[in-house]
């Protein structure tokens, strides 16, 4: 950090607070105005959201600070971009599909069991890497050992035994993105809990061959319209990835959706209907 930023060094003792007074007199200050009575924050995310805001509603009320921060702003102007700094260790992943890190374990991929891949740690991320390509990132836990489950990296276990799956999406569910939660308590309420369960890991895996972000539009798309399976989003998904867009074609995205939905709500054809009856409904 020093050879990259440009900062000098400067040694205090241990334990020795007085050293540095400067320092420990902001953090005194901080203490005594920002965080009284000692509040509980979920997570650091939120903790240094709150701390940002308090200090920024602190600028805001004097001039004097407000200058002494654009001196130290224009001084910083000069250094090179931030970095992501990370210690990396290599860990071999065991047949749970989990990485030990220090005391807690992460989950990966299933082909990657028994690989021995790179791991590197920073102070509020794990990202897993193979090859130098990132396989599964974690929010980095601390405190007593836990398993740190991602459900999508389980999708080929749960494919092969569906009878485990409701139990195990039931008690991890909580570990895939918001959009995912959605689109299972969507298809919950429309089909049994064994068929919502099995779309959904279907759903799920269709990310292994297509774009995710093609796959999440069209999750979007149906969720808003209220029909959400694996049959219309795969579908969708698979033409939003395929459609080359023109400046003739107006929205292709559009006139996927439109298709979609006639397939799915197919009109009913009332002629021989209206003839048996000798009426002219329509």
């Amino acid at each position: 950090m020093k050879a990259h930023y440009g900062f000098t060094i400067q040694h205090c003792n241990k334990a020795a607070g007085w050293e540095k007074g400067s320092v420990e007199n902001a953090v005194g200050y901080c203490r005594r105005n920002f965080l009284v009575g000692e509040p509980i924050f979920p997570s650091y995310h939120e903790a240094n959201t709150y701390l940002l805001g308090r200090c920024t509603k602190e600028l805001q009320a004097s001039e004097k600070k407000q200058s002494a921060i654009e001196k130290v702003r224009c001084a910083l102007s000069a250094c090179l971009p931030a970095k992501k700094w990370a210690r990396q260790v290599d860990v071999r992943v065991c047949k749970q599909q989990l990485a030990q890190v220090e005391r807690q374990k992460y989950s990966v991929p299933e082909h990657f069991v028994g690989a021995i891949i790179q791991v590197r740690i920073s102070a509020f991320g794990i990202e897993l890497c193979n090859e130098g390509r990132s396989i599964a990132q974690h929010e980095r836990a601390y405190g007593e050992p836990m398993l740190h489950i991602n459900i999508l990296h389980y999708l080929e276990q749960l494919a092969k035994k569906p009878g485990a799956a409701q139990d195990f999406v039931a008690n991890h569910k909580h570990s895939a993105p918001p959009l995912y939660q959605s689109l299972l308590e969507s298809l919950q309420r429309r089909f049994s809990a064994k068929d919502a369960v099995t779309q959904w890991i279907q759903i799920c895996a269709l990310a292994r061959r297509l774009p995710r972000t093609c796959l999440e539009e069209a999750i979007e798309l149906m969720l808003a319209d209220g029909i959400a399976n694996y049959a219309s989003i795969a579908y969708l998904a698979t033409q939003m990835n395929t459609v080359e867009e023109s400046p003739e074609s107006g929205d292709p995205l559009k006139s996927i959706a439109d298709k979609l939905l006639n397939q799915i709500i197919t009109p009913i054809d009332l002629t021989r209907y209206n003839q048996a009856l000798g009426g002219t409904l329509c």
